[in-house]
């Protein structure tokens, strides 16, 4: 559960950096398609799943904490990420105790650190200003 919550950390970077001018809903999607096909391999990625991945994908980081951008679907993901955005990047897993997933229950896994995009000829890319945990036993 914490390598797939993880990867889905991960796979919000590459979906930015795989992008030609990325929404933050894309990051979102990424993130969680990952995760919704840990829990369910059918998942068919037609609709955002909030089973187990309660909360947004992140949100921006000023003097407020939570606020815009907000990294989630829906018309607040739909804004396009350029250079200088500062926003969490924060995955997570919450199984509720009546929910099953394998033999886990009740339990939770959240991976948050802060991201700055950066570009560099064109190209976004970013820095990572807090982790991310490369490996168990990292943190």
């Amino acid at each position: 559960m914490w390598e797939t919550v993880r990867k889905a950390q991960y796979s919000a970077y590459e979906a930015l950096t795989n992008s030609i001018s990325p929404h933050f809903a894309q990051l979102d999607a990424s993130a969680r398609d990952l995760i919704t096909a840990y829990v369910d391999p059918a998942y068919n990625k037609t609709t955002p799943d909030y089973s187990v991945f309660t909360t947004r994908l992140g949100h921006g980081i000023g003097l407020d904490g939570h606020e815009s951008p907000f990294v989630n679907q829906g018309p607040q993901g739909e804004r396009e990420v350029k250079a200088g955005n500062v926003f969490s990047i924060e995955p997570g897993i919450y199984i509720p105790s009546d929910m099953h997933v394998g033999n886990l229950n009740g339990v939770g896994v959240r991976l948050e650190d802060c991201f700055v995009v950066t570009e560099t000829e064109g190209r976004l890319d970013g820095e990572w200003l807090t982790g991310p945990v490369t490996a168990w036993g990292d943190i």
